[in-house]
């Protein structure tokens, strides 16, 4: 009787196995995520296992007939180390073990053991040696890896690693279970009903292993749709942020510039009034500089918010974009070296306030450098993000140019993004100037 059900519970495991591994691969197929790939190719090779050791149960092919065959023992072998293998590599994608040294070496020689007792496993009958303890090694060889990650990852205050790690451990014991079993099962020992199926335990380790990794999968999804969430309401808090920013600026800036044309339209429209002798060319020529350069600094502004009203563009292809156009006005050389991690995210704030650093060190240097090259640059590390721009024109020397409008611009809006700005330059040998901005 409980063969019966014994039979009917590894059909249903057996039919539970295939749906997953059918699961993991769509999921595979719409991720494109690596881990994802060799848990499926694991799940395959642990699949064609089962199958080849049920043979009675799966298609009524009696038990000796295979097991008898010369040619099981290796294709058996190979699927028992291939799934473990694959299982391995997948825990090492899955936890990158180069961020941790000892991770990492465990990790390798792990890898390197599997290869060595595969190869031992076929080339120890040319010289008449057993090779049952390379099979029951093999099973134990991922215990060290196994037993480190399930510690190491003890430490990741996560939902996603706590079920991870509960898979690992289901399957290890799973495992362990099957070994004491085959070598029950192989020692002629037939105590009890399960006895005559040592691969039980590996298969509902197995199982376990698969349920709590897709709870992880989901874990992962729900909680990188709530980073998502969370990302975009601080965006948009970013963004009211520096439109009431953009507004200010433009009230102060541009306000000041019209109150300049008023008055002095008020002043010239008196003295004409009044009949008094006045310039009147500098007159109107102050008042189209004036409004010239309110034209100028409000397309800048709206240049530098996007043109397309997006305000998450790529900050350094739009200061390349400003430079270039810029420096062809006086035929400079423009190098650019940009070598910063492009996934480092800076704040809307941040890009804003880089973008009008970048310009005005760029109009300096095409309206006064005399510059033939001009050379920006990028560097970034998991601390900072460095942008420098340098031009091999005229230079200046800090201690007698007076500082104006532009430099004290450009060191206000530095202390606004708290970067830390150094501005290197003597007479005769160009300008140097880097904004260091903390990730």
């Amino acid at each position: 009787m409980w063969t019966f059900y014994i039979e009917e519970f590894y059909h249903v495991l057996q039919g539970v196995l295939v749906f997953q591994l059918l699961f993991f691969y769509f999921i595979f197929r719409m991720t494109k995520r690596v881990e994802v790939k060799y848990y499926c190719v694991y799940l395959l090779f642990a699949l064609l296992y089962y199958f080849i050791n049920g043979p009675k149960t799966f298609f009524n092919i009696p038990d000796d007939l295979i097991f008898d065959s010369p040619i099981y023992v290796k294709i058996n072998y190979f699927l028992l180390a291939a799934s473990i293998y694959f299982y391995l590599v997948f825990l090492i994608t899955l936890f990158e073990p180069k961020h941790n040294p000892l991770f990492e070496k465990i990790a390798k020689i792990t890898k390197i053991s599997i290869l060595i007792l595969l190869v031992l496993f076929y080339i120890l009958p040319f010289f008449n040696v057993s090779r049952s303890l390379i099979f029951y090694t093999t099973h134990l060889v991922t215990l060290p890896f196994a037993v480190y990650t399930i510690y190491h990852i003890g430490f990741k205050k996560s939902q996603f690693y706590l079920f991870i790690q509960l898979g690992i451990l289901f399957n290890v014991v799973g495992y362990l279970i099957s070994l004491l079993m085959i070598l029950r099962y192989n020692t002629g020992i037939r105590l009890f009903a399960l006895d005559e199926y040592p691969l039980i335990w590996m298969r509902v380790g197995t199982l376990f292993d698969i349920f709590f990794f897709q709870l992880a999968i989901i874990w992962r999804w729900y909680e990188q749709e709530k980073e998502l969430t969370t990302k975009d309401l601080k965006s948009q808090i970013e963004v009211e942020r520096l439109r009431n920013q953009i507004s200010q600026e433009i009230h102060d800036d541009i306000g000041s510039t019209l109150s300049k044309i008023n008055l002095t339209s008020f002043l010239a429209s008196k003295k004409l009034l009044a009949n008094e002798v006045f310039d009147v060319s500098t007159t109107f020529l102050n008042i189209q500089k004036s409004s010239q350069e309110m034209m100028t600094n409000l397309k800048e502004i709206v240049w530098s918010i996007d043109r397309e009203n997006k305000f998450d563009s790529d900050v350094f292809a739009r200061i390349e974009e400003y430079a270039t156009t810029m420096c062809a006005t006086k035929d400079m050389k423009t190098v650019f070296s940009f070598k910063h991690d492009p996934t480092i995210e800076l704040n809307i704030n941040v890009k804003y306030h880089l973008f009008l650093i970048s310009k005005e060190v760029i109009n300096n240097a095409v309206k006064y450098s005399n510059a033939k090259n001009f050379r920006i640059s990028t560097f970034s590390d998991d601390k900072n993000c460095i942008l420098t721009l340098a031009d091999d024109g005229q230079g200046f020397d800090p201690q007698t140019v007076q500082e104006g409008v532009g430099l004290k611009s450009i060191k206000n809006r530095s202390m606004k993004i708290k970067s830390e700005l150094k501005i290197q330059t003597e007479l005769g040998n160009g300008t140097v100037i880097s904004v260091n901005i903390p990730i």
